[in-house]
């Protein structure tokens, strides 16, 4: 069985061990996801609390992380 693109973001950020966050880049190259914001909001409108935090990566640009939340 295929996974949607949201389920997939959804399984990572559930995950007990390892990296649960990912980046917007992050998700393009993992999942395929082209538009991770709007997935992202998809996923937060079916009750998710996904968290964006702003980080400064250690080349000085600048990327968004998502989370999952309490």
């Amino acid at each position: 069985m295929k996974l949607s693109a949201k389920q997939k973001m959804l399984n990572a950020l559930s995950k007990k061990d390892g990296v649960n966050t990912f980046t917007i880049a992050q998700a393009r190259s993992r999942f395929g996801i082209q538009n991770v914001t709007a997935r992202v909001s998809d996923l937060r409108k079916e009750g998710y609390n996904i968290k964006s935090v702003a980080k400064t990566l250690s080349d000085g640009r600048k990327a968004t992380v998502y989370q999952l939340g309490a």
